[in-house]
């Protein structure tokens, strides 16, 4: 059908909502003054954040919590800003970059890492046993 999933006046609900319940954690924020120092301070040429997209980019990662049923925004939800915090299309890998070089510096990430790293390495186990002629009765 052609009819929006929500109507103008439930995505203002939604995004009103989420303004007021969802919490932004000082982590997120000192992740967007670095986030925006370095585009104005070391990239060439400089990509400007003023305090309004700023502001506006804050708002999208508290609906994107929001709607994804937390009550605080996740350093993941700042991947969105990729799509939001440059002046021209060249400046959002700049963004992407940046976020991807930082946002793996996280605790959390650390324990993901490791846990793919054992599931890579349990995998490469079964795969050799399996060409070894183990015929690939091994489960994961």
């Amino acid at each position: 059908s052609d009819e929006p999933m929500l109507t103008v006046e439930e995505t203002a609900e939604v995004r009103a909502r989420a303004l007021s319940a969802v919490k932004l954690p000082e982590s997120v924020l000192s992740n967007l003054v670095e986030l925006r120092e370095y585009l104005a301070e070391r990239c060439e040429p400089p990509v400007y954040v003023s305090d309004r997209r700023m502001l506006k980019a804050v708002n999208l990662l508290k609906v994107s919590a929001y709607t994804c049923g937390r009550a605080e925004v996740s350093s993941f939800d700042c991947l969105l800003l990729e799509h939001v915090l440059w002046t021209v299309p060249e400046d959002a890998e700049k963004v992407r970059d940046w976020l991807l070089r930082n946002l793996t510096m996280d605790e959390g990430l650390d324990q993901v890492q490791y846990l793919l790293a054992g599931c890579f390495a349990r995998a490469c186990r079964i795969g050799a046993d399996y060409v070894d002629g183990g015929g690939g009765g091994s489960t994961i």
